[in-house]
């Protein structure tokens, strides 16, 4: 094989034609991947090895952020970055014609040039729906498995959909319907009523910083991602917004991204009635599936409980950790006073963790 490695940006038309010959998400998309980057504060890269002999090519979007070392453990001549996979579900994709021994290769060489340009590690999350062959790629200390994530599989009637919905979540819909409870889709004008509802939902559950994104930020997201982006709120029978969820609409899956439900209104779970409707929508529509993701952290919790009772669709999740430059990775864990280090599946990568002695990994959908 002779491999060619080449880097993306955001802004060059070559992202989205390189996306062409493999099944890919919003999540790949580079106006999903410029709004992450920018609400983390790094840079949107699409890197691709292909070989044109087999027409074989694997396609890696990230998010690269600078990794600062002091000048006694800094590697001369080297900038050090490390990166993420776009939030949610931005995975690595392989090309239709990809064998697998040829997608080994592939990688290989792509991790090589990544060390060369200075990356110390990568977090990777994988898209339970698109094929990759993670296990064949990756050492199995390399990949960590979560909970499954949920889908709707929207190849059936209302009347069958409806039947599928877990029987104890069917009167709260209907009881919402009867007062007065309605789904309406909304413009860039909902945007701050949704943020607002969003911010005051994260502080309730108690969420980390990086999972409060800001107005400017999903303002950034609409105008980005165009046709994509739908937004929709639940309205109480007086005109007031009680519920609101962000969906993102691609290639016949509407993927659930964010939702909100306003305080007063948690017991009523119009959320309940927001997905029922958004699925009869999405199912008059022919879109394919509705992908509602999975629990928190990518874990099997009340959140994922509470979407199985609308999809029976399960697949599994994983996440891949990757270290590229394991001199720069324990200099850096180090400098930071982390001492152990070896365990992928904590936080990842470690010295990034803000409270070196925490369990929590930095993993799921976040």
């Amino acid at each position: 094989m002779t491999i060619d490695v080449r880097r993306i940006t955001a802004d060059d038309a070559a992202w989205l034609a390189a996306l062409q010959g493999t099944r890919h998400d919003v999540y790949h998309l580079p106006c999903y991947a410029d709004a992450i980057a920018k609400h983390e504060r790094g840079h949107a890269q699409l890197w691709i090895a292909s070989d044109a002999t087999t027409s074989s090519k694997v396609i890696l979007p990230l998010i690269v952020q600078p990794v600062s070392l002091d000048a006694a453990t800094h590697e001369g001549g080297t900038d050090h970055v490390d990166a993420s996979s776009p939030y949610n579900y931005g995975s690595p994709l392989v090309s239709t014609a990809a064998e697998r021994r040829h997608v080994q290769e592939l990688w290989r060489e792509l991790e090589r040039q990544l060390h060369n340009a200075g990356f110390v590690s990568l977090f990777l999350r994988m898209n339970p729906y698109l094929p990759f062959p993670t296990e064949q790629t990756f050492s199995p200390h390399e990949v960590v498995h979560h909970g499954r994530t949920v889908a709707v599989d929207l190849n059936a009637s209302v009347d069958e959909l409806w039947r599928r919905i877990r029987k104890r979540t069917k009167p709260k819909v209907n009881g919402l319907h009867r007062e007065g409870f309605f789904l309406r889709r909304t413009d860039a004008s909902g945007i701050e009523r949704f943020e607002a509802m969003y911010r005051n939902h994260m502080q309730r559950l108690g969420a980390s910083e990086r999972y409060f994104f800001g107005v400017a930020h999903f303002y950034l997201l609409a105008e980005n991602c165009g046709d994509a982006f739908e937004l929709y709120e639940v309205i109480g029978p007086t005109g007031e917004t009680v519920a609101a969820a962000i969906f993102l609409v691609y290639d016949g899956v509407a993927n659930y991204h964010l939702s909100a439900t306003h305080a007063d209104f948690v017991d009523r779970s119009p959320i309940s009635l927001l997905l029922w409707d958004a699925i009869k929508t999405f199912s008059s529509r022919g879109l394919r599936y509705v992908h509602l993701g999975g629990g928190r952290g990518g874990e099997e919790d009340s959140l994922f409980h509470f979407k199985t009772g609308f999809g029976k669709e399960l697949m599994p999740f994983s996440t891949v950790r990757l270290v590229l430059n394991e001199r720069a990775y324990a200099n850096a864990c180090a400098e930071r006073g982390i001492t152990s280090f070896d365990d992928r599946a904590g936080f990842f990568p470690a010295y990034r963790a803000k409270n070196p002695s925490s369990n929590g990994a930095r993993s799921g959908t976040g």
